[in-house]
């Protein structure tokens, strides 16, 4: 259970800055919704709403499941706490004004991301996807519902106190406290009454926070799926759209707060210039009533007057069809007159009268002049309503005469034009923002993602083996000193390439001499003996090779030859062949039997093979005096025989390759040759040397050119195999060492 009060959450794999910064990016966010009048979302028709969903448990259910626990419970508090601030600084409704405190606000969303965090991490322990979401789900279902009980909870609370101040707003002279009650009590009703607002409010949380929560996590899951496969052009423009539309929330809720203070502001001038010119109108009114009471008229004078005095009010000018509400009382507190209340089956009466509470706060808003926010009485006592109304409303009062003029604006008139206003501003905003976006887009291929496309091109160039490939200079400090860094380093490869290839070749070109003067190349081979002509060649494929042969007498009338093949190429297959020859030869002349001496080389060799090499030999004795034959074939090629003028395979092996089985044993094959017979051995490169067309030279190939020279000597038969071979795989790369000898008994 450690774990769950930990880092658990989508990103606990992320680095703790990318944690930190997500945390930034969410506060942002809430602070966004906050201001723009998102924090609460009122459901139904502005200024009449059924219900009011807690929208900010969206971005805190996103926190809780990216974040984990520990700083998913940050976010819920860093959220309660700018929803507090802003229903402070700037309440736009009764709701969040008298209804936002820190147990609605900064406790209830840090207990939301607290239950949210444990909920996650525990069902990020479980394999099954689908029984991980129903978790996170149910867990989304029941923070909603809990969330709601316990607004509800602080709400009734709130009420009961605003509600008991609110009960001599309006008072009767008979019956005063027993009406008022009623009113205020039914208002209660309207807010408590309906489980199904709650319900209401319970689902609208739950569908948010789920739709947040399912976006999030795929979103998220997309990022890390193809984090190895998106590149920097990819990648920056994430971050810059991420950028971008964190900015355009900052600037839309900067934007909408603006708005609102420069309405509020306007407002405020207006409706106590507006009160002012009332002020001087009611005046002018009573002066001239005044005087005309000391006039004396006729009966049809004072008729016409009379007339003129009723078609008259104390606010002419103004009706019921006028955007602002405007109340006149006298010096008795009896409402004398009024324009556009929604109250006129309330106020028509002559016995209302204002409470004293009420009194006293229109007696400080005429001593201070100052325009304030408070409830619209209008609209709480109206009794056509179904429901309460939420509106706050712009209160100035000022006295003219013996007379006391109220002026009140709903915020639904004043800030009537905030919408469309807010609208233009988002758009232009959204506009600048994604003009922006692109011009860094461009910027950014320009002089970023192109350079680093051409370089990486050259550098796989490069990579490729290339070294001629210059990287391209680009008009940009840094670049250009990438640029020449990468040329100058290329160049010091190159030359550091070309001095250990001197090297290499003059080490290789010293191998191949050692070699070479390894191998018996004197002809005639064994000068003074006409009954035997031998005759060998090897051209390796690259400067060393593995491939070798040698010949050698072994008393007055027997000699010894072999060829053999070491596996591999270059220099190691060189080093084992040496290895190899030396031991060969000198088992051979120790006066060992032939299969005895292959034997006994094989085990030397086995037991020194560190390199894991092996070797194939066909090795030979021959005694010109008899004619007889002595032959070990150790897992080498076919030899070819003439014998009696016709070509015939040696299709006999007597024992394994050389160097792998230590404990090999060999057998000794003989053949009875006669004076004219002829013995060709080779290496694998002749018989599997590859034309253009990749055909194989192969062994019947060789068997018919062998067949077209019949009477052909040993050094032309050597030479004009070579030639065929060579003529064979022409503008083909020797791919392995080719090596012939031939031994003619004569």
């Amino acid at each position: 259970m450690g774990g769950l009060f930990t880092w658990r959450g989508v990103l606990q794999d992320s680095q703790r800055s990318a944690r930190v910064l997500c945390l930034c990016a969410l506060t942002i966010v809430s602070g966004a919704l906050t201001f723009m009048q998102l924090g609460f979302i009122g459901i139904g028709k502005p200024g009449e709403y059924m219900a009011y969903a807690i929208g900010l448990l969206a971005p805190v259910a996103a926190g809780s499941l990216l974040l984990g626990t520990l700083l998913g419970t940050l976010h819920g508090l860093l959220s309660g706490g700018i929803l507090y601030v802003h229903a402070r600084l700037l309440p736009l409704d009764v709701f969040e004004r008298y209804f936002t405190n820190p147990l609605s606000s900064i406790v209830l969303l840090g207990c939301a991301g607290l239950v949210m965090g444990v909920c996650f991490a525990f069902a990020f322990g479980i394999k099954s996807r689908v029984v991980r979401w129903t978790v996170m789900l149910v867990a989304c279902l029941a923070v909603s519902a809990l969330a709601t009980y316990a607004f509800s909870l602080i709400v009734d609370v709130q009420l009961q106190g605003y509600w008991e101040t609110f009960t001599e707003v309006v008072e009767t002279e008979e019956g005063t406290h027993e009406e008022t009650q009623t009113l205020s009590m039914r208002t209660l009703a309207l807010y408590n009454s309906t489980f199904a607002d709650r319900r209401v409010q319970a689902f609208t949380q739950f569908v948010l926070m789920s739709v947040v929560c399912v976006a999030v996590y795929a979103f998220v899951r997309f990022l890390y799926d193809t984090a190895q496969m998106r590149t920097m052009r990819t990648e920056f423009r994430l971050r810059t759209l991420s950028a971008m539309i964190l900015t355009f929330l900052v600037v839309s809720s900067v934007g909408f707060v603006s708005i609102t203070f420069g309405l509020s502001a306007g407002a405020r001038k207006s409706m106590y210039d507006e009160l002012i010119f009332l002020r001087q109108q009611m005046l002018e009114y009573i002066r001239y009533s005044d005087v005309l009471s000391t006039v004396e008229l006729n009966d049809n004078q004072r008729l016409e007057l009379d007339l003129n005095m009723e078609a008259s009010t104390l606010v002419a000018g103004y009706d019921a069809d006028s955007d602002y509400t405007i109340l006149v009382f006298s010096q008795d507190d009896k409402i004398l007159e009024f324009t556009n209340s929604p109250a006129y089956d309330l106020y028509m009466r002559e016995d209302v009268v204002l409470g004293s509470k009420a009194m006293t706060n229109v007696r400080r808003l005429v001593e201070t002049g100052e325009v304030a926010q408070i409830p619209w009485a209008g609209d709480f006592f109206s009794m056509a309503e179904e429901r309460v109304s939420a509106q706050l409303a712009y209160v100035c009062a000022i006295d003219a005469d013996e007379y006391t003029v109220v002026l009140v604006a709903p915020f639904t008139l004043v800030f009537a034009q905030r919408g469309e206003t807010m609208l233009w501003v988002s758009l232009v905003a959204l506009a600048l923002l994604a003009t922006l976006y692109i011009v860094v887009s461009r910027v950014l291929e320009r002089l970023v993602a192109k350079p680093i496309d051409g370089m990486t091109e050259s550098l796989k160039t490069i990579t490729n083996g290339n070294l001629d490939e210059v990287v391209a200079e680009v008009n940009t400090v840094e670049f250009s000193m990438l640029s020449a860094f990468i040329n100058t380093t290329v160049d010091s490869l190159k030359r550091l390439i070309h001095e250990a290839e001197q090297r290499t070749k003059v080490d290789l070109e010293t191998a191949r001499s050692i070699q070479e003067s390894s191998l018996p190349r004197m002809y005639p081979a064994f000068p003074g003996n006409d009954r035997v002509d031998l005759f060998a060649l090897m051209d390796p494929a690259r400067e060393v090779g593995g491939d070798f042969y040698d010949f050698f007498e072994l008393d007055d009338h027997t000699v010894a030859f072999l060829i053999a093949d070491v596996s591999g190429k270059g220099i190691p297959a060189s080093l084992f062949m040496m290895a190899a020859k030396n031991e060969i030869e000198n088992r051979m002349r120790s006066g060992l039997r032939l299969n005895e001496a292959v034997a006994a080389a094989n085990a030397h060799l086995s037991a020194n093979n560190d390199a894991n090499m092996f070797v194939t030999a066909w090795t030979a004795t021959f005694d010109w005096k008899s004619g007889l034959l002595t032959y070990v074939n150790a897992g080498h090629n076919y030899p070819l025989l003439r014998h009696e003028g016709s070509w015939e395979w040696i299709a006999k092996k007597c024992g394994p390759i050389l160097g792998v089985f230590e404990g090999a044993s060999f057998r000794e094959e003989t053949i009875q040759m006669v004076p004219g017979d002829e013995v060709l051995l080779y290496t694998d490169g002749v018989n599997e040397a590859y034309s253009a067309s990749e055909d194989e030279y192969g062994n019947d190939r060789l068997k018919a050119f062998v067949g077209l020279h019949p009477e052909t000597g040993a050094e032309d038969m050597v030479r004009a195999l070579r030639a065929d071979v060579a003529a064979w795989a022409e503008g083909v790369e020797q791919s392995d060492d080719v090596t012939v000898l031939v031994m003619e008994y004569r």
